[in-house]
């Protein structure tokens, strides 16, 4: 029966139809030897869903039956005969598997997903790849295009790219098939229009915060989730996450290292003096430097409590209990603060000497890269450059032209002849433009980090004077200060 509809989907020349027929013959026979009633329980029984083994490992004792063995197995995946899982799909290597599984399937959804694809205004290197992922996708998942929702498809994407199998576009894996499904409202409004922002580590509740530092009392640990959770209204996700670290970890899993048995919020002076201890040395066997700032936390959470307790009795009554930390030693953060301003300042006038020739380094970096593009460009395969004071040697081999018949161009590549190691020149002198980019930006502007993440062209602004002068403006986003900023811009840093 499986022989007869494989030759209606996939006709072949008799010969070769013949000996598709047997191979199909032998695997299945195969398979039938191993224990289950279905031929996905003996496939797993067999031992080769695991994904250590490829198919072609295993002997007919015919040449030309071995050979066709992975196409078989093909074709059982395509009929949906043998779900395998992924790394068994990945560690066989099929050849233009989604080809095959595009007209074994008798799904609407995924023809017009199809067409999308093929409308879209990309390389065909890239088409080809969407088609696989969905086919891979619904494959080893076992389910329809219809069924494919975001949750499936960013699994499969975040488990292909732990596994290593993105087959030379590990960096691409899902992202087309997602942007297209996104687009044509197969996915919920909400879902992020993105693979790579689908990606982005999302905001954990309070629960989750706390589960990530094991705490065993189930009393406790509802206590803190409700205390985060009342909290969450009126913080944001960052001092939340600080404030269940202090609470759930330095607090008290500290506090259990000094007392194993306690129950409750209630400490003695011993246990306090003895937990103020293990407070004050992190894990390195270094001072805490932000002791006092996990304290101000502490002493809060006591104070919201006894606070609560008067409006909720039945909710926090229980816990209510004398706060350990005084408010002078609470008081005594401002003088931290300026401890740690001080080690700013002392940090800044050590490294201040050296930006002149760490600014050097990086326009150096760039230039010579810049050279190294353009002279390798023009090179032709094989020869011999000199930038510089090194020496290299132009790359281009099959994968090199293989590359170029895709996407239009390849990738300028050498060998550095000092050391033997391969340099993709266009990739680097990409990287080391935005390195001294940014390097020129922070020290002319005196931005934080997460300000020169958000800027864009947009950012800039140019302010005419009356006279007719022209004024750079740099817009910031807000950031720490929930401001934002105009700065003027250097006139070195503008051109």
């Amino acid at each position: 029966m499986i022989n007869g509809l494989v030759d209606v989907i996939w006709p072949r020349s008799q010969p070769r139809c013949s000996l598709r027929c047997a191979g199909l013959r032998w695997l299945l026979g195969y398979l039938g030897e191993h224990p289950g009633k279905t031929w996905q329980e003996r496939w797993i029984a067999s031992g080769l869903n695991d994904g250590k083994r490829r198919i072609r490992e295993l002997s007919t004792g015919n040449l030309r039956l071995d050979g066709e063995l992975g196409h078989s197995l093909l074709l059982l995946c395509c009929l949906r005969v043998i779900r395998p899982s992924l790394a068994a799909f990945r560690v066989n290597s099929f050849v233009r598997y989604h080809e095959h599984f595009e007209a074994a399937q008798n799904d609407p959804d995924l023809e017009r997903f199809l067409a999308l694809v093929d409308k879209h205004d990309t390389s065909g290197h890239f088409k080809r790849c969407a088609r696989f992922d969905v086919a891979a996708a619904l494959t080893t998942q076992g389910i329809a295009f219809a069924d494919l929702s975001p949750e499936a498809l960013l699994h499969y994407a975040i488990a292909t790219r732990e596994g290593g199998w993105g087959a030379g576009y590990e960096s691409y894996v899902g992202h087309l098939a997602w942007r297209l499904m996104a687009e044509s409202g197969h996915f919920p409004k909400h879902v992020p229009a993105t693979l790579r922002g689908a990606m982005r580590s999302p905001a954990m509740t309070p629960a989750e915060l706390v589960d990530r530092h094991n705490i065993a009392d189930p009393d406790i640990h509802a206590l803190f989730v409700a205390y985060l959770t009342r909290r969450s209204h009126d913080i944001d996700y960052s001092t939340l996450r600080d404030i269940a670290g202090d609470l759930c970890e330095k607090f008290w899993t500290g506090l259990l290292k000094v007392n194993p048995v306690q129950k409750d919020l209630a400490l003695t002076p011993e246990h306090y003096e003895r937990w103020r201890a293990v407070l004050e040395i992190r894990r390195d066997g270094k001072p805490r430097l932000s002791a006092h700032a996990v304290m101000t936390n502490i002493r809060a959470f006591y104070l919201d409590i006894q606070g609560w307790a008067a409006q909720e009795p039945e909710r926090w009554a229980r816990w209510v209990a004398p706060c350990p930390i005084s408010g002078r030693e609470t008081r005594s953060r401002a003088k931290a603060n300026r401890r740690a301003k001080e080690r700013m300042d002392a940090r800044i006038r050590r490294l201040q000497p050296v930006l002149p020739a760490f600014v050097a380094a990086v326009t150096a970096r760039r230039d010579h890269f810049h050279d190294l593009l353009k002279a390798a460009t023009d090179a032709k395969p094989d020869q011999e450059l000199t930038v510089g004071a090194k020496r290299y040697r132009r790359l281009f081999t099959v994968g090199d032209a293989r590359h170029a018949e895709i996407h239009g161009r390849a990738n300028i590549r050498v060998r550095d002849e000092s050391t033997g190691r391969k340099i993709n020149v266009t990739f680097t002198e990409d990287a080391t433009f935005w390195q001294w980019a940014a390097v020129e930006t922070l020290r002319h502007q005196g931005l934080r980090c997460e300000e020169l993440l958000e800027l864009s062209q947009l950012s800039i602004r140019q302010y005419v004077r009356p006279n007719a002068e022209v004024v750079a403006l740099l817009v910031v986003a807000p950031s720490k200060s929930d401001r934002e900023r105009v700065i003027p811009m250097t006139a070195e840093l503008f051109m």
